[in-house]
Order: C-alpha cells, then sequence, then structure tokens
C-alpha cells in the first residue's frame, strides 16, 4: 500500500503516513478502530455492574472514540455504562457498612 499523496510505502493497519503526515482513508484501518470502539463499550456495560471503576474508565475510552467516527449507538452504549458505574459507586458507598455487617454476622454464626 502506498500514501496517495507521497508515494511511500505504508503498512496496511497504518492511520496515517510516516513520511508526509497524510491521513490514510483505509476502510480496513477505520473498521478496525470503529470495532475497537464498539468492544469498549461492551466491556464498560459489563465491568460498570461489578467493578464500577472500570467500568468509567473503559466507558470514557468507547466515548472518545466512538465520537470520532460518529457512532452513536456505540457512544449511547457507553453513556449508558458511565451512568451504570456512578450509580453502582453511590449504592456501594451507602450500603457498604450494612452489607459489610450482614457479612460478619454470617461468618461469625459458622
Amino acid at each position: 500500500m502506498f500514501c496517495k499523496k507521497c508515494g511511500s510505502k505504508v503498512e496496511p493497519n497504518d492511520i496515517y503516513c510516516n513520511v508526509c503526515g497524510n491521513k490514510l482513508n483505509s476502510e480496513k484501518n477505520i473498521n478496525s478502530i470503529n470495532d475497537s470502539s464498539v468492544s469498549m463499550s461492551t466491556l464498560a456495560l459489563i465491568f460498570s455492574f461489578f467493578i464500577p471503576i472500570l467500568g468509567l474508565v473503559f466507558g470514557a475510552i468507547g466515548i472518545t472514540r466512538a465520537s470520532q467516527f460518529k457512532n452513536y449507538k456505540t457512544r449511547n452504549k457507553c453513556i449508558i455504562a458511565i451512568i451504570i458505574s456512578i450509580v453502582m459507586i453511590i449504592l456501594n458507598y451507602l450500603f457498604y457498612d450494612k452489607i459489610m455487617a450482614i457479612l460478619l454476622e454470617y461468618i461469625e454464626t459458622q
């Protein structure tokens, strides 16, 4: 594959030409980055329930990647994951003492 602007050889996975900096409009590059934003949104949704901090991180990364390619469905999934993560963090903060008391009581009775 060659750069359309300067004619230098570029790798198939390159987004920019290493010589002139021209943006390469390879459909494969766009699809691979778009796919990574979809997988990032899926990870964000999964982690938002179990490890909310990771849900926030993956959600933020997914939003930035999805916004670059105007993939609004994926961006919305990331926003939902961030909202769920925030709710889970608040619930953990509010009910941590009660949950720990129940667990300690259960452990002592065993």
